[in-house]
């Protein structure tokens, strides 16, 4: 072996894995809160009293054993009969089809 042939790598893996997950945490977030904001402004009913709109949100992405997890719908208080007219017609399947092929993006943007 040559002198000066050897090589030193410094490794940023733990830097960029953190840097990820901030990213993905974020993205999530962004991409489930417009799914709300989709489902309460998208919808087929008359809403009298606004409960149903003020009721339909996103909680905060969360690290779990699998992964990370963010998630958007009714609230079990105010929102409960939501699941009954999504089953009827939905509101918040296609707000979430609208949304989430824009988490690609979201997360690439955050990493750039």
């Amino acid at each position: 072996m040559a002198s000066g042939s050897i090589r030193i790598v410094k490794w940023y893996g733990d830097q960029v894995l953190a840097k990820l997950e901030r990213a993905t945490v974020a993205a999530i977030d962004e991409v489930t809160a417009e799914a709300a904001d989709d489902a309460r402004s998208n919808h087929w009913f008359a809403s009298e009293s606004g409960r149903l709109e003020a009721n339909t949100q996103n909680e905060p992405a969360e690290r779990t054993q699998r992964g990370i997890r963010g998630r958007f719908g009714f609230t079990s208080r105010g929102g409960f009969y939501g699941l009954f007219l999504e089953r009827k017609t939905p509101i918040l399947r296609p707000a979430g089809d609208r949304a989430f092929p824009k988490l690609a993006g979201a997360i690439r943007r955050r990493m750039s």
